[in-house]
């Protein structure tokens, strides 16, 4: 059964401090709302100084990563080279061995 008389101790604190239990809450919920927003600006901030420390060392990964792939190209042609010397080599040494 629903009880019609209102609660006495509830009234009685809502007239002590004078808000009703919703203001409590609203207020709460605007004091986390503050506080997030405050966070937000901050990680904004972080954000914008990481992008920009990135955006100043890109360029010279781009210069580092395309001398590294021009020095791997010379390798590659090295390798190329001493693989077709050995060839000649193992080759001749066979045909010299065989007549």
């Amino acid at each position: 059964m629903l009880n019609k008389f209102p609660n006495p101790v509830i009234e009685a604190r809502q007239q002590l401090n004078g808000r009703l239990p919703g203001d409590t809450v609203l207020k709460i919920l605007m004091q986390k709302m503050r506080s997030l927003e405050t966070k937000l600006s901050v990680l904004e901030d972080y954000i914008k100084e990481l992008n920009r420390r990135q955006g100043k060392l890109l360029p010279d990964l781009e210069k580092k990563m395309a001398r590294m792939s021009l020095l791997l190209e010379n390798t590659k042609l090295v390798v190329k080279d001493l693989m077709v010397w050995k060839e000649t080599i193992v080759s001749n040494y066979f045909h010299a061995f065989s007549d």
